[in-house]
């Protein structure tokens, strides 16, 4: 099996743990400012998302911030995952 064809979670190598609490430690903090940014906004108006120039409002703006969400879960879900079980630092031949 080619280690650089494998996903990042299935990576062995000494430095695995570290890269992986590293990940975590970043995802889960942006994670969490990302949902009380999401859930202020819902509570006091309408959802708006800046991009340097434009401003999204509407059901765009609540699309993109739950998919940033989303994505952030899955991303603090993985590492967290990955942490908990360290049989998976080894990949199957």
């Amino acid at each position: 099996m080619n280690c650089r064809n494998t996903a990042w979670r299935g990576l062995p190598g000494r430095n695995y743990r570290r890269k992986v609490a590293a990940v975590l430690s970043i995802a889960l903090p942006l994670l969490v400012w990302r949902a009380l940014d999401l859930l202020e906004e819902i509570i006091n108006g309408p959802i708006k998302m800046s991009l340097d120039r434009w401003v999204i409002t509407g059901t765009p703006a609540t699309v993109l911030q739950v998919l940033i969400v989303a994505v952030l879960f899955l991303v603090t879900f993985g590492a967290a995952n990955a942490l908990a079980y360290p049989a998976k630092e080894m990949p199957l031949p």
